[in-house]
């Protein structure tokens, strides 16, 4: 990754403001004590976006009754900082949870399959990671971590 200039509008940011357009009642809860980070303030809001987007279009597929969305941030035991975004949707298949991220690869009937792939590429040029996995009864669970800036 090239160092950040001016020019590219990179900007050191904390995690509370990449978050801010979502803090919306009590779904997202976030760490008030996380250092900042080095980061392009809106591609991390679009990640961000589109895994919120992705998430409330599968709770279209379960009861209003059991839909639940959560944002939350917090400082990893690794010292990176995590941003997880969980629903109560049909959950993500064990086997296909990384070919996902793959271009063209979709779970949607009309779905392009390049969200996905787009936002590992935007996380990973931030030096960090995006993972998903299966969350307990059901739903996903997608995880970001980024390092922390020194």
């Amino acid at each position: 990754m090239r160092a950040p200039s001016e020019r590219d509008n990179r900007c050191q940011t904390k995690l509370d403001i990449m978050v801010d357009a979502f803090m919306r009642d009590d779904w997202a809860t976030y760490s008030d004590e996380l250092p900042p980070i080095m980061a392009h303030k809106v591609q991390l809001q679009e990640v961000i976006t589109n895994l919120v987007h992705n998430a409330t279009e599968a709770m279209d597929l379960v009861d209003d009754d059991h839909r639940m969305l959560k944002l939350r941030t917090q400082l990893s035991a690794d010292n990176t900082i995590a941003i997880i975004v969980e629903d109560t949707g049909p959950g993500l298949d064990a086997e296909k949870s990384d070919a996902i991220f793959d271009a063209f690869v979709t779970t949607k009937p009309h779905g392009m399959g390049l969200g996905l792939a787009i936002c590992r590429t935007i996380v990973e040029r931030h030096g960090g990671q995006l993972s998903a996995s299966s969350a307990n009864p059901r739903g996903a669970i997608f995880r970001i971590t980024l390092p922390r800036r020194d």
